[in-house]
């Protein structure tokens, strides 16, 4: 699903609540709305969504990384953000397909 279908089921949504009573919308811009709402979510899930496969791709891509030393030295938690533990706790949430 794209950013924009999620922010028109948001914008959808919205206004079938206000129509059912279940809130009020004191905007004029529903749009404006619905795109706000999209762009928390998306901080927090990506959109479009990552497939099955794309998850266990990126998994099996960050053991790869984690078993090489020239790739993964000293400098890859400076440059990522993370140590190599952390990498593989993170490989180990993924998807193992």
């Amino acid at each position: 699903m794209t950013k924009e279908a999620v922010s028109a089921k948001l914008r959808d949504t919205l206004l079938a609540l206000e129509n059912e009573t279940e809130i009020v919308l004191a905007t004029t811009n529903v749009n404006r709305v619905a795109d706000r709402l999209c762009n928390a979510v998306s901080e927090e899930t990506p959109v479009p969504a990552i497939s099955a496969s794309e998850w266990q791709a990126l998994r099996a891509l960050i053991f790869l990384a984690l078993e090489d030393d020239k790739f993964f030295d000293r400098e890859m938690p400076t440059l990522t953000g993370l140590t190599a533990k952390e990498f593989r706790q993170l490989a180990d949430r993924l998807p193992a397909g």
